[in-house]
């Protein structure tokens, strides 16, 4: 054994690589409720089932005292949206056991569970009443539509996709339940009839009202929605605020409302919007505070230039907001200051935190975070930062071996500085070439940042240089960045993409003739732009794509038909920015994978007209499809097929960057 070869084996981790089955592996945190008082969490874990390929939820309770975590439930339910009564002497929670969700109480000193709705459309979003003694929700009403017979769907609408399919949009209401002492069920109490649909955004501070809010036209893909806060009485029924929201700084009516924030004394509300100056796909949040008797707002982050509240907002008091920023890679908690419009760190580093819920009476803030080498995990933040509580996926870390990426930056061509990752191989032969695959993200409007990412990890732990870089039109770096490739993708993030290409084949451990180039949503447009446009990828993976912007104008979920004498599958901008224009120019072996639920990129308008070409070019290529899945292999019936799209890519680049016998793309 040579010198090189023993260190490297003295040097290999003694736990396994982590691979593409352990994809499905990694538990979901979310849904954090800390009671009143501060001494407990319940919280939501998504983990994979018993029964193979499926994954099931439940509601977890900590004890923050003893630091001890538990089922909330002995009993396996299909359990979701804790939340305390104001005085904590219960707990609210949704379950769909039966396939409808239905309104539970949990009391904390009896223990018995008891259901508060036998609804036949079952219950939406809810909220306590301040004083504990009701619920109000949103719950469905069907629509005066005629029922078709079995296997006949009648479709009037053109966002009909957007709907699962489905073409009866049942409008939701807002109701009323009562809570008793004995937990005694009492029927519940409809108080809104609108013709749209309802949103329930909070409760008065007397709790004599709710307050609602109305996305007022029903084909808004037409343009000229608009949408309004409106409450009803509690005692009457009767209506009482209405008021038309405005985009703030335009007067310009907002099509669809923004979840409403109330300040603790109900005199404000805060919400996030996209800037409204920029162009709307690119468009960073921002966060507004509106004074609730005269309607004025005002944009408190106005002058931060990055991403704020798209994940997250609570008051901390009358004065200052708790929410998550975007900047540079990382995802961290920050307060705002409504009056002085100032930013204040509250737990910063190379992390991402997904969610939080902060207790004003106990004055806790807990929050879901991961970073590069560690899966979600539940974190007590204060002044020392964020303190680890309980262990939801320290089977991951016991386990698996897992390696950070580094940080690279390079200049772009024509200037500018691009910012991303390189994950390497666990062990990496300095006397070897290694390929290369540049996976690039979704949206466009999105990014990579420092979350734990398993993906990345399986395709590192495989033995290849990752390269995942945020390209002009990614999120966290600025509105001027991300408005940058506004009208004008696919291409700039192209170049900037084969800008970093470049920048690495200058390292000698990369081999110049081993690159292969994947993506999923945008990332799969980029894949097809780039196999179309270059052959210098010797192997490429599309999920998910759009190939021909006019087909997908006519089968996507995102209808606009606002401007009546705009054609789109006529228009020879969107004709030149479409892959399949530059289809002849295809020389990369490329394999395509969708889901067959997938209706934000359905499969006929990217994935198998890509397939057709390169069959048609005599170019090697295979169409994977995975029956029942969403969009980038997501939200389907089976969770192992989110592992399995990963393990599919590497058996293609295996075989295309390796030479590795791959039977199952043969004929």
């Amino acid at each position: 054994m040579s010198n090189l070869t023993a260190q490297a084996f003295s040097e290999a981790p003694t736990k396994r690589s982590f691979g593409t089955e352990d994809i499905a592996r990694v538990k979901a945190l979310d849904q954090l409720a800390i009671s009143p008082d501060g001494t407990k969490l319940v919280f939501h874990i998504t983990e994979p089932s018993p029964t193979p390929g499926l994954q099931e939820g439940a509601l977890w309770i900590l004890d923050l005292e003893l630091r001890h975590a538990s089922l909330l439930f002995s009993e396996q339910h299909d359990d979701s949206r804790p939340r305390w009564s104001p005085d904590g002497s219960k707990l609210a929670f949704l379950r769909s056991d039966e396939g409808v969700t239905q309104l539970h109480i949990l009391p904390t000193k009896k223990g018995q569970v008891c259901s508060l709705t036998e609804l036949i459309n079952g219950v939406g979003d809810y909220q306590w009443a301040p004083d504990g003694n009701s619920i109000a929700f949103t719950s469905a009403v069907p629509s005066n539509k005629i029922t078709p017979p079995a296997g006949v769907r009648i479709f009037t609408r053109a966002d009909y996709r957007a709907n699962g399919g489905n073409d009866d949009f049942a409008v939701a209401q807002i109701w009323v339940v009562d809570v008793t002492a004995n937990c005694v069920p009492t029927p519940a109490r409809q108080l809104t009839h609108q013709a749209t649909n309802t949103t329930l955004a909070f409760w008065s501070s007397d709790g004599n009202a709710v307050f609602f809010t109305t996305d007022d036209t029903v084909e808004a893909y037409y343009g000229g929605g608009k949408s309004t806060l409106r409450s009803v009485v509690l005692s009457s029924g009767e209506q009482g605020m209405t008021r038309a929201l405005k985009i703030p700084g335009t007067g310009e009516d907002l099509a669809s409302a923004p979840e409403l924030i109330p300040s603790p004394d109900g005199s404000k509300v805060a919400f996030t919007l996209r800037n409204p100056e920029a162009p709307p796909e690119f468009a960073q949040d921002d966060i507004f505070v509106m004074d609730l008797a005269s309607g004025v707002t005002v944009n408190v982050t106005a002058d931060y230039d990055r991403e704020m509240g798209a994940s997250g907002l609570m008051w901390k008091n009358d004065h200052r907001l708790i929410t998550i920023n975007n900047d540079f890679g990382n995802a961290n908690l920050v307060e705002v200051d409504i009056a002085n419009h100032q930013i204040y760190p509250l737990w910063l580093g190379d992390r991402v935190v997904e969610s939080f819920h902060f207790s004003r009476a106990a004055n806790r803030l807990i929050a879901v975070a991961s970073d590069f080498i560690t899966p979600p995990e539940l974190y007590l933040v204060g002044e020392g930062g964020g303190i680890q509580l309980g262990a939801t996926n320290q089977h991951i870390r016991d386990e698996r071996s897992l390696t950070k990426p580094e940080a690279i930056t390079y200049q772009r061509a024509g200037g500018g500085t691009i910012h991303g990752y390189l994950h390497k191989p666990p062990v990496v032969d300095p006397h070897q070439k290694y390929p290369l695959i540049v996976w690039a993200h979704g949206g466009p409007y999105s990014w990579w940042n420092s979350a734990f990412d398993g993906d990345i990890q399986a395709m590192a732990a495989a033995g290849y240089f990752v390269m995942y870089i945020n390209p002009r039109g990614s999120a966290s770096y600025g509105q001027a960045f991300a408005s940058a490739l506004a009208d004008k993708w696919p291409g700039p993030e192209y170049e900037d993409t084969m800008s970093g290409v470049d920048y690495l084949l200058s390292r000698p451990e990369i081999d110049a003739g081993r690159l292969g180039i994947a993506g999923g949503s945008a990332g799969g447009i980029l894949t097809d732009w780039a196999i179309t446009h270059t052959d210098r990828f010797a192997a490429a993976v599309s999920i998910s794509s759009i190939a021909d912007n006019s087909l997908y104008w006519f089968l996507g979920d995102q209808p606009d038909m606002a401007a009546p004498n705009i054609h789109p599958w006529l228009d020879m901008k969107d004709r030149e920015l479409s892959p399949i224009t530059h289809g002849l120019n295809v020389k990369t072996p490329t394999l395509f994978m969708a889901g067959t639920r997938d209706r934000r990129t359905p499969p006929a308008t990217g994935s198998e007209l890509m397939f057709m070409l390169l069959k048609h070019l005599r170019v090697p290529t295979a169409l994977i499809e995975f029956e029942g899945a969403g969009h980038v292999i997501r939200g389907g019936d089976d969770a192992r097929h989110r592992g399995l799209s990963i393990h599919y890519l590497l058996r293609w680049m295996d075989h295309h960057l390796k030479g590795q016998s791959a039977p199952e793309f043969q004929m």
